[in-house]
């Protein structure tokens, strides 16, 4: 009877925890808003790179407006095959859907053909709660002729923490947990940042960006902007390819 009871409990709790890595996926803000000046010089081809069917891709929202309740965090994105060069992150303002003044540039060495991260906590630079900012990597091709740089661009929304995600991730005991919990409260970067770089949770980080992938594949057919559709649907098209990597 013991036996027959404990082999119960085993299967509920093996097939609760199948159901939470299954249902584990990254929901979009409620009505999200979508970025109106965000634009990139991406292209089927970009020549800086080695593979040219590669792409430099940020592994973060670009249809919809990113959301953190950080007010230092960390950005991602995937840097294709390529020589060592310097690459540049920086800071702008972001107003009234414009694009402002830069707030701040920081440049760093490129890691070819790995996901790269960077966090404002490394150079103590903190954002400001309740205010929205586009951020930009650029990988430097060629000084001399800045045209043929790389760049990408998003923005993010800094959000205050709300108490019942302050108490939910109270009670989170692992990364996994806590990338849940911001993965349902539309918090990307939050939740993305939980398992960029845990050996644990690579499949939980697959998932991330292949439920942002389809994210992006919808808001590329609700645009009729040409260049935003080709950009929103390579940007899915890479995101998927890059969540089916041994990253």
């Amino acid at each position: 009877m013991n036996k027959y009871f404990t082999k119960n409990i085993l299967i509920v709790a093996l097939s609760s925890l199948f159901l939470t890595d299954i249902a584990f996926a990254y929901k979009a803000p409620r009505n999200p808003s979508r970025p109106k000046t965000t634009t990139s010089n991406a292209t089927r081809n970009d020549i800086c790179f080695n593979d040219t069917k590669s792409h430099l891709t940020l592994l973060a929202p670009v249809g919809h407006i990113g959301q953190s309740v950080s007010q230092q965090p960390t950005f991602s994105w995937f840097l294709p095959d390529s020589k060592p060069r310097k690459m540049t992150f920086s800071i702008f303002e972001y107003v009234n859907n414009k694009r402002g003044n830069k707030i701040k540039s920081f440049e760093f060495d490129s890691k070819p053909g790995s996901l790269m991260k960077f966090s404002p906590s490394q150079q103590d630079f903190t954002f400001q709660t309740g205010k929205t900012y586009l951020w930009q990597i650029s990988y430097i091709c060629d000084r001399n002729n800045p045209i043929n740089d790389v760049f990408r661009e998003a923005v993010i929304e800094i959000i205050p923490k709300s108490p019942i995600l302050t108490r939910q991730i109270s009670q989170a005991t692992t990364p996994m947990q806590r990338a849940q919990v911001y993965a349902d409260a539309g918090l990307w970067y939050d939740a993305f940042a939980e398992v960029y770089e845990n050996p644990q949770a690579k499949q939980l980080r697959a998932k991330l960006l292949a439920t942002l992938s389809k994210l992006e594949t919808e808001s590329a057919n609700n645009t009729s902007e040409i260049k935003l559709k080709d950009s929103l649907e390579l940007q899915a098209l890479e995101l998927q390819r890059i969540s089916v990597q041994k990253q």
